[in-house]
Parts: structure tokens; sequence; C-alpha cells
């Protein structure tokens, strides 16, 4: 079940996806519960397995952004300094013919899935 997102988060969505692009979708999600707050999928169901495994995969790479920072950190010296704090800031897949780019921050999680053409696709 899906709420209605704040006004300004609206205006950003319908930027993201034009009404002429079939083959993309979005989705947003509540970064605290992984609850979809708006979703152009039209088969809920889908909508809600989707935020499930991406909110799963966004976790993992936290850990894996969290490791590489200890690691780094583990391998300076005293007087030198890691800057970065360890979380996920964008996230990239490609799966088949689609594309995913998730955003990830404190309150929201954005995932734009496109259908991406060209060359690969003849292979």
């Amino acid at each position: 079940m899906t709420t209605d997102p704040p006004i300004d988060i609206t205006t950003l969505l319908s930027r993201l996806h034009p009404s002429t692009s079939s083959n993309r979708h979005t989705l947003l999600l509540s970064t605290p519960t992984g609850a979809v707050i708006h979703t152009t999928i039209e088969n809920q169901a889908l909508a809600r397995r989707y935020a499930a495994l991406i909110r799963q995969l966004i976790g993992e790479a936290g850990r894996v952004a969290r490791g590489m920072v200890e690691a780094e950190r583990e391998g300076l010296e005293d007087e030198q300094e890691v800057t970065e704090e360890g979380r996920c800031g964008l996230l990239r897949l490609r799966v088949g013919r689609r594309e995913l780019i998730c955003v990830p921050d404190e309150e929201y999680l954005l995932v734009v899935i496109h259908d991406v053409g060209g060359a690969q696709d003849a292979a």
C-alpha cells in the first residue's frame, strides 16, 4: 500500500518520470521501514517485492562501504585521516536489460528502474 508523498517529492518524481517514458519506473521507499511511499509500477505486489529486494541490496552495500572504510583506517598511520563516512550514497546495478539506480538517504530511498537499449540487446 502506498501513501501520498509530500508535494515537493511528487514534483521531483514527475521530473524523473516523464509521461512519454513507458520503460522507466520509480520507487520511493521509506528508509527506516522499507514501505513503498510512491511507485509508478502498477502491480503493487511486484513493487513491494522489488522494494524488499532493493532494501536488502542497499543494506549489504552499506555493510561493504563501512567495511572498506574500516579497512582503510586500519592501514593508515596515526597522523593520516579517513574522511569517508562509510555509507552507500549511490548504487547502480544492471540486471539483464534493466538498470537500477538507487539513491539512499536517511529518510528515503529513491530507485529508478529503466530499460537499457543499445548493442547489448543484440547479444
